[in-house]
This record gives C-alpha cells, structure tokens and sequence, in this order.
C-alpha cells in the first residue's frame, strides 16, 4: 500500500526545519545575552522597582532598535545607542533650559520609527539614575498611562507632571495590584508577613499618607480614605507569586 505523500519527509524539509530551529535557538541565545549584564541603559534587565508595563516598553524598544534600528534594518550597536541616549538627554536639559530657542535636534536625524523607541530608552535610564524613591512616583503617574509620544520632550514633560498633585489609588491612575507589585518584586525573598510591614513604605512614596488603624493600613482613596486589611494584602501576593510562577 503506497505511504501518503503528506506523511514522508524529505531531505530539503528536514534542512529547514534544523534552519529554523537554529534561527530560534540564536535568537534566544542573544535575548539572554542581553540580559545577562547589569542595566546599563541598553543592556541588561530592567530594574525590578519598574512597572510591569515600563519593563515592557524598555524591553520592546530595546530589542528592536539592536534587532532592526537605522536606516539600513540592521539595528544598532549597544555603543551607537549609548551615544544617542546621551544625546537624548543632553538636548532634553538644553530645551528646559533654553524653552523660547529653537534647537536643531542632532538625534532626530534617524528614521522616525526610532525616535519613539530612543525617546524610551533615555528617559527611562534618566529616571533610573534618580534611584527608586524618586523615580518610582514618576513611573506610576506617568509610565502607566504609556510610553512618551513620539517626539515629545520627555524631561519637559515630566517636570511639567511633577508641578501637579500624583495620581492616587482609585482615581485610574494607580492601581492596588501595582503597589503591591512592586513591594514583591523589590523583596522576592520575604514573607508575606514581612512585606506587609513594609508596605506603608510604598504607600508612602506616592504621597498616599498611610496610616495604622489597629491591624489595617488606612491611605488616600480619590477624596476619601480607604483600608487595607492583610488579608486582602495576602491574597494579592499570592495571585501574584501563583501568576510569576507559571
């Protein structure tokens, strides 16, 4: 009885079943070469006290930029971004400190779809170099809400949202879930008991003015006040330990 033809594999399909996996295997093996560093900007993994979505962002930008930035598609080296970054920067102080003169923007000679993408990466390596308790109320009332438009003056802006009150749990800005997020990523190894002692401290950093009412964290909700109760707070860990797990 003759073999189905659909069933039998040729030697030009096994060659590009080993190409393909070998495509694979690089591509994994230089994602995990770019994280095996400490953050420098370019390379390595982001810092734990970033937001889920702003590793994202960082990632997203990061990878495509080294995988397909330039004109010519090839990407950039982590040296030529460094460059750019800093150039990012430098022309985002001269703007604040010049904001009636036009300048002529040296990083915007690249093609426009890295703009947005390098706009990403200087602005976050510019809030990780203000540390965590500075730069995380800065991530949360900005980074939730997206990556900076195209273009735009991300130091400006942010000086600008700085002028204004943070954004506080239950006004859409900042959510629960994020707060406590944040306190499991930056002490993976603590126990729920101990993290919940200190979480009043990241309560604290978003100007959200906890405070002790007998077992329960009282904190600003919208234009009242809110409780947290450590069950609630225990059950929010676990989802989350449970979800990073998977």
């Amino acid at each position: 009885m003759p073999k189905k033809r659909g069933l039998i594999h040729t030697k030009s399909e096994d060659q590009r079943f080993n190409w393909i996996d070998t495509a694979v295997a690089d591509v994994g093996s230089t994602r995990r070469a770019r994280l095996a560093v400490k953050y420098d900007g370019v390379l390595g993994p982001p810092p734990p006290w970033f937001t889920t979505d702003t590793q994202n962002a960082f990632l997203t930008a990061r990878n495509r930029l080294l995988d397909k930035g330039g004109f010519d598609g090839k990407g950039y080296t982590p040296e030529a971004l460094y460059r750019l970054i800093a150039r990012v920067i430098e022309e985002d102080k001269i703007a604040i400190a010049h904001p009636r003169q036009a300048l002529n923007r040296g990083t915007f000679l690249v093609p426009p779809k890295d703009r947005e993408d390098l706009q990403t990466l200087a602005g976050l390596w510019n809030l990780f170099q203000q540390g965590e308790l500075k730069g995380t109320p800065l991530l949360l009332g900005a980074f939730l809400q997206g990556r900076v438009e195209q273009g735009q003056n991300y130091s400006a802006q942010q000086a600008h949202k700085a002028r204004k009150p943070r954004g506080r749990v239950g006004d859409g800005r900042i959510r629960m879930n994020d707060l406590v997020k944040r306190i499991v990523r930056s002490h993976p190894d603590d126990s729920t008991k101990e993290l919940w002692a200190k979480f009043p401290n990241v309560l604290r950093d978003c100007q959200l003015d906890p405070e002790w009412i007998k077992d329960k964290i009282e904190y600003n909700f919208r234009d009242k006040r809110k409780r947290i109760s450590p069950g609630r707070f225990k059950n929010i860990v676990s989802a989350l330990r449970v979800n990073n797990s998977r």
